[in-house]
């Protein structure tokens, strides 16, 4: 590798990204509702730990939210080892800016230190001691909104490490605590649960559900930025918001199909003429069409989707769900080829017919 140099990324980071992937996970599922209906991607370790940036139609940035994640199993306060973070993070706003991606008017950023520690800043002018701290009780605290001890003592700390440091993005800077555990188990668990809590019952196995999410890291994590200088519009470092839409899509539908099968599972078996033998791979093909669905490789299971989309008038002739997916299983056979098994084919007209009811 060498005359290539690296930013940001590789397998040297891998080791730390653990807990820099779960808080962007973390970070997600907290402001779901900001992500809602809303054009953007993830990237991951890429000009900082992660970015979540908002563009419009054209393509434009309109907002970026950056993100340096610390874990420490310590509280923080003003040390130099504090100040070479914030150092770090000004400098990334500054990179932002001169991003080439092209940006809106009214294009903002972010930059944000998030640690799952408390930190507590306190400087002594005198007699006066002037402290603040960012916990559970008080999650986030813009530079701005300090006392001006403590700001001019950022400054003049941050000043003194380098003359030429970009302290006017200061004002873009943000302190929160994220309230995730110190172990990668307990995170986890933590993630489980704010799933839970986000999306009720609509998940049959919320486990299952957190490990898809999180899956979609593991293609950009370990993808290295060559040169110094890396850049928004380098799609191989993006999750963009139709990857997540699509693995939401994904979990629900497989609830969906849960459910159907929990319901109705010895009709449909009886309709569709699926053995006691079978059970079991129907089931798992099931659950996998969903995801069969999302990729245009499985070119049959797509084939079946959009022949159930072509014929979904048919729904409103019959009144049992099984009654309508067996008429729908012999109009396929009967005008269409497959290649794929017939334990497969039955699976995936279960699966599209579900997609298609919604």
């Amino acid at each position: 590798m060498s005359g290539i140099s690296y930013a940001n990324s590789g397998v040297h980071a891998s080791s730390g990204f653990s807990f820099q992937r779960n808080c962007a996970l973390f970070w997600y599922l907290e402001n779901f509702q900001q992500f809602a209906n809303k054009k953007f991607f993830l990237c991951l370790e890429h000009h900082d730990d992660f970015l979540f940036c908002f563009y419009n139609d054209r393509d434009e940035l309109e907002m970026v939210e950056s993100f340096q994640a610390k874990q420490s199993g310590n509280k923080w306060g003003l040390t130099s080892e504090m100040i070479d973070i914030v150092l770090k993070i000004l400098k990334s706003g500054e990179a932002l800016i001169q991003d080439p991606m092209p940006k809106t008017q009214g294009y903002f950023h972010s930059l944000n230190l998030i640690t799952n520690n408390s930190i507590v800043f306190s400087v002594k002018i005198g007699k006066s001691n002037t402290q603040i701290s960012i916990n559970e009780a008080n999650c986030s605290q813009t530079f701005d909104s300090m006392h001006d001890d403590l700001k001019n003592k950022i400054i003049s700390d941050v000043q003194s490490i380098d003359q030429n440091a970009p302290v006017s993005e200061l004002s873009n800077l943000l302190f929160r605590f994220c309230d995730l555990p110190r172990t990668q188990k307990k995170q986890k668990e933590q993630l489980i649960g704010s799933f839970v809590n986000l999306f009720r019952n609509s998940v049959v196995d919320p486990v299952a559900a957190v490990d898809t999410l999180l899956a979609l890291f593991q293609d950009v994590e370990l993808v290295l930025n060559q040169g110094r200088n890396p850049k928004l519009l380098d799609s191989s470092k993006r999750i963009d918001y139709l990857k997540f839409n699509a693995a939401i899509d994904v979990i629900t539908s497989q609830q969906k199909a849960y459910e159907l099968w929990r319901k109705k599972g010895d009709l449909l078996a009886k309709s569709l003429q699926i053995t006691i033998s079978e059970r079991k791979d129907f089931e798992l093909e099931l659950q996998n069409c969903f995801d069969y669905f999302k990729d245009p490789s499985f070119i049959e299971h797509c084939a079946i989707l959009e022949f159930v989309k072509t014929n979904a008038t048919i729904l409103s002739q019959f009144v049992t769900d099984e009654e309508c997916i067996d008429f729908l299983l012999q109009i396929f056979k009967a005008s269409r080829s497959s290649q794929l098994l017939e334990i497969q084919q039955k699976a995936a007209i279960v699966a599209a017919y579900i997609e298609v009811r919604g």
